[in-house]
């Protein structure tokens, strides 16, 4: 009897364990973007870097600025680095 009380104490713990740190994983999983989604910030953080290269107003060059810090935010945040490679 106590073999079994000791039995399922350590079962219920090693459940609530896991518990606590699958929704860890699948939060970090649903921060990863797909490839299509890292080409996208990758091209149109390109392209704001292009803007900003061929000059415009200072209005602007701080909008195409922030734009450009906002799809590296993104990059960055989907942990685009995995598809690195792959990107064109």
């Amino acid at each position: 009897m106590q073999r079994n009380l000791l039995h399922s104490s350590v079962i219920r713990s090693i459940l609530f364990s896991l518990l606590l740190v699958l929704p860890l994983d699948t939060a970090v999983a649903s921060e990863q973007a797909d490839l299509k989604q890292c080409q996208r910030y990758r091209d149109l953080q390109q392209q704001y870097t292009e803007k900003r290269r061929r000059g415009g107003s200072k209005t602007q060059m701080r909008r195409w600025q922030q734009q450009r810090n906002h799809y590296s935010r993104l990059y960055s945040r989907h942990n685009c680095r995995v598809h690195r490679r792959y990107l064109k």
